[in-house]
C-alpha cells in the first residue's frame, strides 16, 4: 500500500485507511461507515466491504479489492476508485 496509513482505534475498534492528504474521513468515532473525498453521498467503506448506494459491492482484504459479482458501470467505477484510494488493486 503505497502512502497509506493504516490506523487502529483501539478504543473504538475501527479501521481507518487514510492517504496524508487526507482523501479518507471518518464520518465519526460511533459509526464505523466512513467516506471518500469523491462520491461521499453514494459511496462509503466499513473496513472489510465498500458500499455503493447502500449496497454491499466489494470486500476489501489485506492485498486486494474484491468485488461481489457484477456491477453497473457506476458501481464498477465506484469500486475502482475506492481501491485506487485504498492503495490495493482490483481481484475479480
Amino acid at each position: 500500500m503505497n502512502k497509506t496509513v493504516k490506523n487502529i482505534l483501539i478504543g473504538a475498534g475501527l479501521y481507518i485507511a487514510a492517504k496524508k492528504t487526507g482523501v479518507l474521513k471518518s464520518v465519526g468515532i460511533g459509526s464505523s461507515r466512513r467516506t471518500f473525498q469523491r462520491y461521499k453521498q453514494n459511496l462509503d467503506y466499513d473496513g472489510n466491504y465498500i458500499y455503493s448506494y447502500g449496497t454491499k459491492v466489494a470486500e476489501i482484504t489485506s492485498n486486494s479489492v474484491k468485488p461481489l459479482g457484477w456491477w453497473s458501470v457506476t458501481t464498477s467505477k465506484h469500486i475502482n476508485y475506492a481501491a485506487r484510494e485504498l492503495g490495493l488493486p482490483v481481484k475479480k
